[in-house]
């Protein structure tokens, strides 16, 4: 089954410089929608460890063809600040779109 959107309207919803974040892999600039939500973790002796589960969502055509695990990427937020990182495993979902796992470079 083909998908419902075509790969213009999916662009459409990417491209705007207000709602969505820039990636950078390989010096091409990708839009998309960045997500960093903090996790706590239980941990020894009842301390808590903080953790980030950062993701990057975009239009798989936009992608390098190649693009494996332990790329580098950056990704500027909407405040302008820059997360810097590595893709750990990249998500199709056979409609158009990927969602990329990350990995912070700390």
């Amino acid at each position: 089954m083909p998908p419902a959107e075509s790969e213009a309207d999916r662009a459409a919803y990417f491209d705007d410089s207000d709602f969505g974040e820039v990636a950078t892999i390989r010096g091409k600039e990708i839009d998309g929608f960045f997500d960093e939500p903090t996790e706590f973790l239980d941990g020894l002796a009842s301390v808590s460890v903080k953790t980030t589960n950062p993701t990057f969502q975009c239009q798989t055509v936009k992608l390098p063809a190649d693009l494996s695990e332990r790329e580098p990427i950056t990704v500027t937020r909407l405040d302008g600040t820059v997360f810097s990182g590595k893709v750990v495993m990249v998500e199709p979902d056979g409609q158009g779109l990927s969602l990329l796992n990350l990995e912070d470079d700390d």
